[in-house]
């Protein structure tokens, strides 16, 4: 049950990461860090964009 939650987490993460530039992706990759060291990893891989 807690690993359904983590994935349904990333999912709403994802769809802000494209919508934001790079402020926004800060502000989500500390919300993760808060939640999950492992999601935040993800999160920091996508603000290293080559388009941000």
């Amino acid at each position: 049950m807690l690993n359904k939650h983590k994935l349904v987490r990333i999912q709403p993460i994802r769809k802000i990461l494209f919508y934001a530039k790079g402020f926004t992706l800060i502000v989500v990759e500390l919300t993760i860090d808060v939640k999950d060291k492992t999601e935040k990893k993800i999160v920091i891989k996508v603000t290293k964009a080559p388009w941000v």
